[in-house]
């Protein structure tokens, strides 16, 4: 099994990301029933006091050096995108996961939105070479989605900014790849529950090494979810923390609206690198990043605001 990688692709302003002196204790969430709120209440006072009890981060997480590009006392670094750089972005493209080979006859959306709420602004079938004619409107967040059939399991492909005359490269999941996870992660999956995967990012669009990934619901963080982080390619179920290449994939969330937060040891306390949102589907995969310093899961290019 060859796993394809590929790199996944604001707001108000927020108090930043905060630490905690002690280590993660428990008040999970154990609800289980469909989520449709934004989680705005986790920046609450309390929010770094009970955010979890599951494995320690290792100390040697104190290498990853946070501070040459980002200050926990700073507001949150998203941004909005310049009108004066619209424009009309490249071709897009759908490739396996797995395999990396082109998706043919596989139905594309593009949501007018970043959400699959908002409605279809275009569809198309991809072709032979796993072309998407779709043209779409360049730095402008956006959610894509692969529909379901009976060889692909459904994808949602969230925040994606989408540069002007630039191409962008979608991934699919086909049903093969994901009834292969239970025997390689030794997890059964939940039918009525879905998959979100991403990757943790820097300041300079780089992995972050050393991350923990949780997963929050309206009441905390859920219960009953396992992340599990990629090396050499693969998702394994030995590590504890993101490797080198920054990926980790979630399973058995429950449907609905749910944040992703990314969490590394700063070398004193546990420390809130960024969040981001993702809708999730039962039986279907969500494709979202973490950017650190950002809690709308979107990261807007320098030529978005520049227009250079």
């Amino acid at each position: 099994m060859i796993f394809f990688i590929l790199a996944l692709a604001c707001s108000d302003k927020d108090p930043g990301p905060s630490t905690d002196d002690s280590a993660p204790e428990g008040d999970a969430d154990t609800d289980t029933d469909t989520d449709t709120d934004t989680d705005s209440d986790a920046d609450s006072d309390s929010d770094t006091d009970a955010y979890l009890s599951v494995k320690e981060l290792p100390e040697t997480a104190s290498e990853v050096e946070l501070s040459s590009c980002y200050s926990f006392d700073e507001v949150w670094k998203d941004r909005t995108v310049n009108p004066d750089c619209a424009g009309v972005a490249g071709k897009l493209w759908l490739y396996d996961f797995e395999t990396g080979e082109p998706v043919d006859t596989a139905m594309v959306q593009l949501y007018a939105a970043d959400t699959t709420s908002a409605e279809v602004e275009a569809s198309d079938e991809t072709n032979s070479n796993g072309r998407v004619a779709i043209e779409a409107a360049a730095c402008e967040p956006r959610t894509l989605a692969v529909e379901a059939s009976d060889d692909l399991v459904a994808t949602i492909s969230q925040h994606q900014v989408l540069l002007v005359e630039e191409d962008l490269n979608l991934v699919s999941f086909s049903a093969a790849t994901v009834a292969s996870l239970p025997e390689l992660l030794e997890v059964t999956l939940d039918e009525e529950k879905g998959i979100v995967m991403g990757r943790v990012v820097g300041c300079q669009r780089d992995p972050v090494r050393y991350s923990q990934v949780l997963v929050r619901g309206s009441e905390g963080i859920l219960a009953g979810v396992d992340v599990f982080y990629f090396r050499d390619k693969f998702p394994s179920k030995e590590p504890t923390f993101t490797g080198g290449d920054g990926y980790w994939i979630a399973v058995n969330v429950p449907p609905g609206v749910k944040t992703m937060e990314a969490w590394v040891w700063d070398g004193s306390g546990y420390a809130l690198l960024g969040r981001s949102p993702a809708e999730v589907k039962p039986a279907g995969v969500t494709l979202t990043s973490i950017y650190t310093g950002h809690q709308s899961g979107v990261f807007v290019p320098a030529s978005c605001i520049t227009c250079e």
